[in-house]
């Protein structure tokens, strides 16, 4: 494993020098940036490659019987480990015949060498969905569209901004971090610093709801205490009350859709029969479908306060800490919980569209995950640069990723860039003026004659599907790679037709899958869905969801951004 890291930091120093030095840098400039050597600069600025040349020596072997032993062991098989496999093969009766022996290490080489094991993937994690679930999801759907609360005029947004989406939450100041991910690059080990953590760490349960107009009072759950129907009808259901009473955030309250989930002290009968005499409609349990967090927005509104409760300076008491949540709480804007209130129609056709089931829409199956763990690296390190990147179907979810957390303002202070690959039209011209107007470097690179950036194609009516909105539409700026020119096309325009666009209809599906001369035919999909990645530039160590970004691509990137970019980017692609 050491070489590797070495091997791939060297790639990665090579591409920022020969980026430097194509921005115009002299070397002793070069050097003074990067920390290396003159040498090393010299060596490499104008090399027009960055990996070292083959060594001399003989060459692996490992058997067509050995591969196939090797595969069947290991391909698409859970809890069987490489030294398991070595172990197994010694074992077997065919090495026993010939004598022969494998080390783990050569197993582990082989494997790594092969498209299926480059990297081995966590089993993700879904909500159990009965048929039930569905059949309710789906059901909730159907009301939703006959109450008139789906519905894109005036009417509907009134219905949605006067629903108080209520529930409970445990805000904790030292989560839990994925260890994969929380790793110090340095030469000493003795430089790792030590992430102090107390042995019982702050944690405070809230209760609070909010509408598109307002929260309502954060209720602190005392500690130790439990949250039975004696303690919610006479503690946290009377806050729920005079919220809605307040005519300022609930001006018709004949439109007052009370939501609570099937929390056991929701649906006793006692609280639903409090609940009822205070307002007609409820969605609670028989109405709101269970196991269905996706389409409740206050999950997003947990979301940004945790991340920012744990900005600096972090509480070191409960009462530090309480102080924090509700004062974090009480200074959510207005147009946040607007935002949020008002999703709830997207949320719903996006389930509907994929037949009631959860795991198939890029919400649910991307976007909290990657937003949680964005806010706790944010918390970690502040003011980092988040770069949001991906190739084909991932350049678009990482074009939806920015437009997504942009809209609810789920990160205010962050710094986004956006450089996507291979990226097909996202929206119509309403989505592309809204990403041109944010304040965010996005570039689009488009690799020689790749087809898939010119999908979905443009309508031939002009003018008229422009005004009619049913026309694709590029955001960002064109970055054009032809052969061995790099071409910054222009902004003033949503396509530059002296860019690729100039090649007419000469595209084709290879220049798609070859960017910086790595091979996207043997791309890692998931069920059709590029999935995650956290790659590794100066100091941040890959994940284990999909392998590494290609060294050449990831140099490119860094000096594309900033031209030598020093830090942490977390890439979401």
């Amino acid at each position: 494993m050491g070489g590797t890291t070495k091997r791939v930091s060297h790639e990665h120093l090579r591409v920022k020098i020969q980026t430097l030095h194509q921005q115009g840098f002299k070397p002793a400039e070069i050097v003074q940036k990067l920390g290396c050597s003159h040498r090393t600069v010299w060596k490499w600025k104008n090399k027009n490659f960055v990996h070292d040349k083959k060594r001399p020596g003989r060459p692996r072997k490992v058997s067509p019987t050995t591969k196939r032993m090797i595969k069947n062991r290991l391909y698409k098989k859970t809890g069987s480990s490489l030294r398991n496999c070595a172990r197994e093969l010694n074992d077997s009766k065919r090495y026993k015949e010939k004598k022969n022996q494998i080390n783990y290490v050569t197993v582990q080489k082989f494997v790594k060498s092969t498209r299926w094991g480059h990297t081995a993937y966590k089993l993700t994690k879904k909500p159990l969905m009965s048929q039930k679930n569905i059949d309710d999801r789906l059901k909730f759907g159907e009301l939703l569209q006959k109450s008139g609360h789906l519905s894109e005029k005036r009417l509907g947004e009134e219905l949605r901004s006067h629903i108080l989406w209520t529930d409970e939450s445990i805000i904790e100041l030292y989560p839990k971090l994925n260890q994969q991910n929380v790793r110090y690059r340095t030469e000493n080990k003795s430089d790792v610093p030590s992430r102090v953590v107390p042995k019982f760490g702050l944690k405070v349960m809230v209760a609070g709801g909010f509408c598109a107009r307002g929260v309502t009072p954060l209720h602190i759950i005392p500690k130790g205490q439990t949250v039975n129907a004696k303690y919610y009808m006479e503690k946290i259901l009377p806050i729920y009350f005079d919220s809605m009473g307040n005519k300022e955030i609930f001006p018709n309250e004949r439109k007052i859709v009370f939501m609570q989930d099937g929390a056991t002290a929701h649906t006793a009968k006692a609280s639903l029969s409090l609940i009822k005499t205070q307002v007609s409609t409820v969605w609670s349990k028989g109405v709101w479908p269970g196991n269905s967090p996706d389409l409740n927005p206050l999950e997003n509104l947990w979301s940004i306060l945790k991340e920012n409760v744990y900005k600096e300076p972090q509480p070191r008491t409960r009462e530090e800490l309480v102080k924090k949540v509700q004062d974090v709480w009480n200074s959510i804007p207005t147009d946040t919980l607007e935002k949020l209130a008002q999703s709830l129609k997207q949320r719903v056709e996006g389930m509907v569209k994929v037949n009631g089931k959860m795991g198939s829409d890029f919400i649910n199956t991307l976007y909290n995950e990657v937003v949680k763990q964005v806010g706790i690296y944010l918390r970690h390190y502040p003011g980092t640069r988040v770069v949001v990147n991906g190739h084909s179907l991932g350049a678009s979810m990482s074009s939806l990723f920015i437009y997504f957390v942009t809209s609810i303002n789920q990160f205010p202070t962050a710094n986004y860039a956006l450089v996507t690959f291979g990226q097909p039209r996202v929206g119509n011209v309403h989505y592309a003026d809204y990403m041109n107007a944010l304040p965010i470097m996005m570039n689009r690179v488009v690799a020689r004659a790749d087809i898939i950036p010119h999908f979905p194609p443009v309508g031939h009516l002009g003018l008229i599907d422009l005004l009619i909105h049913t026309t694709y539409f590029h955001h960002g700026q064109e970055v054009w790679i032809n052969r061995k020119e790099i071409n910054f096309c222009s902004q003033a325009v949503y396509e530059d037709s002296t860019c690729s666009n100039s090649l007419g209809p000469l595209y084709t599906i290879i220049d798609h899958l070859q960017y910086f001369d790595a091979d996207y035919s043997v791309c890692y999909f998931v069920e059709g869905w590029l999935d995650i990645d956290l790659i590794s530039i100066a100091g941040f160590t890959p994940t284990d969801y999909i392998p590494p970004m290609p060294t050449v691509m990831a140099g490119f990137l860094t000096g594309l951004v900033e031209g030598g970019y020093e830090g942490i980017l977390p890439v979401i692609g």
